[in-house]
């Protein structure tokens, strides 16, 4: 339900509330009151554009978080069967012992702390895949966001919006690089 108050004062973002308009609700829904700004008093479909632009935004910025959270949490590599943490501490880490690996050839073994079975010592070869999986860990939430993202935009009403989460399914082809 459209927060009237909240869109004019996103239309108008110098607005004062309670001074330049006044937003009531006698029961029937909310309704402009008073409207003392030197501007045209928007219509309701103007304000009911914004609002759901302002929706689509709250939404996006809740699945960005989430995308975000997820990343953080950890990942696991098929390639060497462990997995390891990945908040922004291990990620530091892991550029920096690519860094190392890629300037200095040899280097033939990284130990490394996992998740589930503690500290384990990887070849350099096990260790670039361990890397991988951690990209491929990042980048497979980032596009999930960017598709989830692009789906949000294309909706029209609040309900449809609001029904958005983390888990909702959407076609992997609607962020196109």
């Amino acid at each position: 339900m459209i927060n009237l108050a909240a869109t004019i004062m996103k239309l108008f973002p110098d607005s004062i509330n309670i001074v330049d308009f006044l937003v009531k609700n006698d029961g029937a829904g909310e309704y402009i009151a008073i409207w003392n700004l030197t501007v045209a008093q928007p219509t309701q479909e103007q304000l009911n554009a914004e609002w759901i632009v302002m929706c689509k935004d709250e939404k996006i910025l809740i699945l960005d978080e989430e995308c975000q959270n997820r990343i953080l949490l950890s990942f696991t590599c098929d390639a060497v069967g462990n997995t390891f943490s990945f908040d922004a501490f291990d990620q530091i880490n892991f550029n920096q012992q690519y860094i190392i690996l890629i300037g200095d050839a040899s280097v033939a073994t990284v130990e490394w702390k996992t998740e589930d079975v503690g500290i384990k010592t990887f070849t350099r070869e096990q260790f670039l895949q361990i890397i991988k999986s951690a990209e491929n860990h990042k980048r497979s939430l980032r596009k999930k966001y960017w598709n989830l993202k692009a789906f949000v935009n294309n909706l029209a009403t609040e309900d449809e919006i609001n029904a958005v989460t983390w888990d909702t399914v959407v076609a992997d082809d609607l962020y196109l690089e």
